[in-house]
This record gives structure tokens, C-alpha cells and sequence, in this order.
């Protein structure tokens, strides 16, 4: 906004395919038009950053990137350092999570939706593909049957292998382990919004509830159902509706 004095702001970020061109019309430009400051990062292993550094994976230790971020909001004269929220769609509710509960700086934390353990949260969406009794790799992918996996799987699993930095099926979801948030999570002291859709299925559901349950800070947890049309990953079906939930909680915790 160009509005003078303090700005209270959001840093946003997407997750495991997102970029912050496609964050800008999911959440940016609503919380824009609230009067909020926005920060658009993608971090390492991410697409935005892999357009200019193709080779770099996902890191489990989030909090490292993510604190730049922090950083950079706090140089800004206009950016108010008592209303800094961070927001995380997608892998970004694992990002999220683990940047603030190793940085209390982020005053504010929204996870749409929490995920405390990668491995748990993409196996349930991989379903019989981490199952598989034979490896898979990025030479051999296209060689699999298209009954046992479909052109759109296969590169789903080729992007997984690529952004988890490894050529195997079986050692990208082996590194997945090291994705854990643990009981780190219990430094969260700041008010917590887990935003999560009832159409993720059960482990996703399952994630959110332990996030909530176990940080330390005021949290606050709402399922999104299929009678609103939000049943969806992220919600994408109905946007209005997540961003109101989102930006109405921040104005309550932030003052609007």
C-alpha cells in the first residue's frame, strides 16, 4: 500500500510447485487491499528460486531462508517489526512451522496446511507408489507401464526426485525423514491459524490437529468442508472465503 507510517505485514510463500507470481492472486493482492504490507519469497528448492538455480533441493532446515526473509521485512522503514505474520500454503505449512518456531520475530503464524512430518503427509499422497517393491529413477520412469502409472505420475514423481536432490524414488522419500518439525514446534509462542480442507484427507487433518494441539502460543484451527465449496487443497475452490478467514484472524491479532 502506499499509504505512509507502520505498515503490519505478511510474508508469503507457496510450497512444493507454487510460485509467488500465482501467491500474488491466491492471497497477496486480498491482503493487499486490507491495507497489509506484502513479501512474495520462494526459497530454496522452490520454483522461483530453481529458475535461476536449477539444482538446488528442498532443505528440511527451513528456518535458515526464511530468517533472509525476516531480515529483509525489518530493513523496511515502513514495516511494522510488533505485526509481522507468515503465511504458508502447501509444503509452505512445513516451511512455516519450522521458521517460527526458531525465530520469534515472526509475530504471527498462519500454516494452510500444518504439516509436522513430510515423510507421513506425501507418502499418504503417494499412496501405493511408496509401496512399490521396486525402485523407480529418473532414468528408468518412462520405461513403467502406463497402467501402473500414468503420464501426470510420472511427473509428479520426476519433480519430487529432482526438487528432494536425488535420481531415486526410494532415496527422495528416505530424505523426505529428515522433514520433521518436532518438538521444536513448542517454541511457536506466537498466535497460530491452522488452516487446513477436509477433502486433504486424514493425515493432513491428523498434522493440523497435532499443530495445533502442541504449540505454545494462542491457536486457532479451522476446517474448510465441501458444503462451502473449500474442500479442496488450499482451498483453491473458494479463495474468497480462505482469505477472509485468513486476514480476518490477522486483523483480530494484529488490530485492524
Amino acid at each position: 500500500p502506499t499509504t505512509g507510517g507502520k505498515k503490519k505485514t505478511i510474508m508469503m510463500m507457496s510450497g512444493f510447485d507454487g510460485t509467488s507470481e500465482e501467491m500474488y492472486f491466491q492471497a497477496g493482492s486480498a491482503a493487499l487491499q486490507r491495507g497489509y504490507a506484502v513479501v512474495l519469497f520462494d526459497g530454496p528448492g522452490q520454483v522461483g528460486m530453481r529458475r535461476f538455480s536449477p539444482e538446488t533441493p528442498l532443505r528440511p532446515d527451513y528456518e535458515v531462508p526464511i530468517s533472509r526473509v525476516v531480515d529483509y521485512a525489518l530493513s523496511k522503514e515502513d514495516v511494522d517489526p510488533s505485526k509481522l505474520g507468515l503465511y504458508g500454503i502447501s509444503l509452505g505449512g512445513y516451511f512455516s512451522l519450522r521458521a517460527a518456531a526458531n525465530d520469534s520475530r515472526i509475530r504471527a503464524l498462519i500454516s494452510n496446511s500444518p504439516i509436522t512430518d513430510m515423510y507421513k503427509y506425501m507418502s499418504a499422497f503417494a499412496g501405493g507408489v511408496v509401496n512399490s517393491s521396486e525402485d523407480i529413477t529418473l532414468e528408468t520412469v518412462d520405461l513403467v507401464p502406463p497402467e501402473y502409472l500414468s503420464k501426470t505420475q510420472k511427473l509428479q514423481l520426476v519433480n519430487i526426485m529432482l526438487k528432494y536432490g536425488s535420481h531415486s524414488m526410494f532415496k527422495a522419500f528416505e530424505r523426505m525423514k529428515d522433514f520433521v518439525v518436532g518438538d521444536s514446534i513448542k517454541n511457536i509462542q506466537a498466535p497460530f491459524l491452522a488452516m487446513v480442507s477436509e477433502g486433504e484427507g486424514e493425515e493432513a487433518l491428523s498434522q493440523a490437529r497435532k499443530a495445533s494441539d502442541t504449540v505454545s502460543g494462542k491457536s486457532k484451527m479451522r476446517i474448510f468442508t465441501k458444503q462451502e465449496g473449500a474442500d479442496s487443497h488450499c482451498q483453491v475452490t473458494n479463495l474468497p472465503l480462505s482469505n477472509s478467514v485468513l486476514l480476518d484472524w490477522l486483523d483480530e491479532v494484529f488490530g485492524a
